[in-house]
């Protein structure tokens, strides 16, 4: 309402000026993106979001005295910007102290409050532009949610000081997960809350941790030690062609993702050390995001990054995959499948 108001009687570029000003905050937002992520890094962040906050509000006092389009757009520029960092850290904060069986109630408590706050600010602007004039409505709104951010800056920095140490704690692990192909795509709140829920895993020499065909029911983090991978494939009594992983990587996913029996048994060499998550756990939404996008062999679970543009199976669908050779050597049909993360190893 205020945009409209602003845009008609302020800078002279009628109801239509709504449009631009709109688009000076999305364009503000593309441009934070590439920083966000990183600033979402930051131990404490209540500083961050305090800033982030003023910088979204206080520019909308400029238009009171603004009458060139050209200098508005930036200003919304910026308020895009503050309106970005201010979402992704907010929820990062929530992440942080918010214990993972709570999550959803307090996210739903979250939410209900945004929207109650545009319900109430729809309500109160065309009031206060009604009684005081467009000036005074741009001041009220400019003021106000500033000074409701500079006043709930002490209940931030009491959340910050209670996931400081968490944060600190789990940053090795991040730094393991962020190294990882399988998770390339994946923002750094998700990182902290796979982090958070991963459970420890330790296997002695022999074990089989996983074995081809049984039921997937968990994804796997090498952190330590070697793994030695074999499959069999379709092909009834093939030779079974080992290999060797070390650590840091990760198996396990293709099972997750496709909701396939295991398409390889992946047995300890030595002592191994990692973490897992369960199926229908964290890791698998964050997999599925539709950020990122692999193929997956069912056969032999090799897997290609849709990103990849230069792959060894990216110039078609048939390939020397050893699951899939006929009885004459030639190769069928590659069955990609598409399942959602980035990798453009093979993979078991």
């Amino acid at each position: 309402m205020l945009f409209v108001g602003a845009s008609a009687h302020k800078l002279g570029t009628g109801a239509e000026g709504f449009a631009y000003l709109l688009a000076g905050l999305g364009v503000g937002g593309i441009l934070a993106a590439g920083a966000v992520d990183r600033l979402a890094g930051a131990r404490r962040l209540g500083v961050i979001i305090l800033a982030g906050a003023i910088g979204y509000c206080l520019p909308t006092a400029l238009l009171v005295v603004l009458h060139s389009p050209i200098l508005a757009f930036i200003v919304e520029m910026i308020r895009g910007a503050a309106t970005l960092i201010v979402d992704v850290l907010a929820i990062t904060a929530l992440q942080r102290a918010t214990p993972a069986d709570q999550l959803a109630r307090v996210f739903g408590v979250f939410f209900a409050s945004v929207l109650g706050a545009i319900a109430l600010g729809t309500v109160l602007t065309p009031t206060v532009v009604s009684a005081g004039g467009l000036d005074a409505g741009l001041w009220v709104m400019a003021l106000a949610p500033a000074a409701l951010a500079v006043a709930g800056y002490p209940a931030l920095k009491a959340v910050d000081r209670q996931t400081a140490q968490r944060a600190a704690e789990l940053e090795p692990r991040v730094a393991l997960l962020e190294g990882l192909g399988i998770f390339a795509a994946a923002s750094r709140p998700i990182l902290e809350r796979l982090a958070s829920v991963a459970v420890p895993a330790a296997f002695a020499a022999g074990t089989a941790i996983v074995a081809e065909g049984e039921e997937s029911d968990a994804l796997y983090v090498l952190t330590g030690g070697q793994v030695q991978v074999s499959a069999r494939g379709e092909v009834e009594g093939a030779p079974r062609v080992p290999r060797t992983m070390i650590a840091p990587a990760y198996f396990g996913e293709i099972g997750v993702l496709e909701r396939i029996p295991r398409t390889a048994t992946v047995a300890a060499e030595g002592s191994v050390h990692g973490v897992r998550w369960q199926r229908r756990s964290p890791p698998e939404s964050a997999l599925r995001d539709r950020g990122g996008g692999v193929r997956v062999c069912r056969e032999c679970g090799r897997t290609r990054s849709r990103q990849t543009t230069v792959d060894w199976a990216a110039r078609g669908t048939r390939t020397r995959c050893p699951s899939r050779l006929t009885a004459r050597g030639r190769t069928r049909a590659w069955p990609w499948s598409r399942g959602h993360a980035r990798s453009s190893q093979k993979r078991v």
